[in-house]
C-alpha cells in the first residue's frame, strides 16, 4: 500500500490560441502598476523623480514555447547626466530581482532598444520592473504603450479558465489518486494537461483531458492516477 500523506495540486492548461504574446497598454492597468510619474493611455514619463514600472503575472502557457524574448523601448531626453539612471529587471516564480540592462542618462541617443531572451519553464510566471531616475524637472525618461512586450507569455488575469476548485483524494481500494476540478468559464480551453512531481522541480505528464473550449458554465472534470511513485509526497498540476 502506498502511504501518501501530502498532496499538492496546481491546475494547468493548454490552449488552442495563436502564440502568446504580452504588450504593454497604458489604458488597461490590469497588467501593469507604477508608483510615481506621469501616466497616460499613450506613455508613462519620470522627471525629477526616481518611479518603477511593474509588469506582474506574466505566464508560460505552452510547454512547447518556453524561451522568452523581451523586447523594451526606452525614450529620454538629451540634457540628463550619468548619475541618471533606468534599470530594468525581472524575476521568476516571485523570487529574486535579476537586473538585466542599466542605461545612464549621458548619451545623445533619443531613443534605446533593450532585447534580451528569458529561458523559463512551463507554467513559470515572470515579473519585469523598470525602475527610472532623474533630478531635474526638465529632464525625463519615457515608455509608450507598445514599447514593452514579451513572446511566448500571457497575463495571469487573461488565462482561459475560471477555476473553482482542484482536489486530490487517495481511494485505499486500488491504491490511486482521484483528482478532481471544476471550472466556471472556459475560453479556447483545447485540453488541460495532468502533471506529477515528488519534488515540485521535475514534472512529468501523466495524462490529459479535453476541455470544453468556450462554456460560461460550471464543468466539472475528474482523471485517476494508477501508477503512484514511492514517495511520501506527491505533487500535482
Amino acid at each position: 500500500m502506498k502511504n501518501l500523506v501530502l498532496f499538492f495540486a496546481v491546475l494547468s492548461f493548454s490552449i488552442f490560441s495563436t502564440e502568446a504574446q504580452y504588450v504593454l497598454d497604458f489604458s488597461d492597468p490590469s497588467t501593469y502598476s507604477v508608483t510615481c510619474g506621469s501616466v497616460n493611455p499613450a506613455q508613462w514619463s519620470v522627471s525629477n523623480e526616481c518611479c518603477s514600472l511593474l509588469i506582474r503575472d506574466l505566464i508560460v502557457a505552452d510547454p512547447l514555447l518556453t524561451d522568452v524574448p523581451v523586447s523594451v523601448t526606452v525614450n529620454q531626453s538629451g540634457n540628463m547626466e550619468h548619475d541618471d539612471s533606468l534599470v530594468i529587471k525581472h524575476r521568476v516564480n516571485y523570487g529574486i530581482w535579476v537586473i538585466d540592462t542599466i542605461l545612464y542618462g549621458d548619451v545623445a541617443t533619443a531613443v534605446r532598444q533593450i532585447d534580451f531572451t528569458l529561458h523559463l519553464n512551463y507554467l513559470d510566471t515572470l515579473d519585469l520592473m523598470v525602475i527610472a531616475e532623474n533630478d531635474a524637472s526638465n529632464e525625463f525618461w519615457s515608455i509608450k504603450s507598445g514599447e514593452i512586450s514579451a513572446d511566448n507569455v500571457t497575463p495571469k488575469s487573461s488565462l482561459p479558465v475560471d477555476l473553482t476548485y482542484f482536489d486530490a483524494e487517495y481511494i485505499s481500494q486500488d491504491e490511486s489518486v482521484k483528482l478532481s476540478w471544476a471550472t466556471a468559464s472556459e475560453t479556447n480551453n483545447s485540453h488541460f494537461v495532468i502533471s506529477r512531481s515528488v519534488n515540485t522541480v521535475d514534472f512529468e505528464d501523466i495524462g490529459w483531458v479535453m476541455g470544453a473550449g468556450n462554456s460560461s458554465s460550471m464543468n466539472y472534470y475528474e482523471f485517476s492516477d494508477y501508477e503512484l511513485p514511492d514517495a511520501p509526497v506527491v505533487f500535482y498540476r
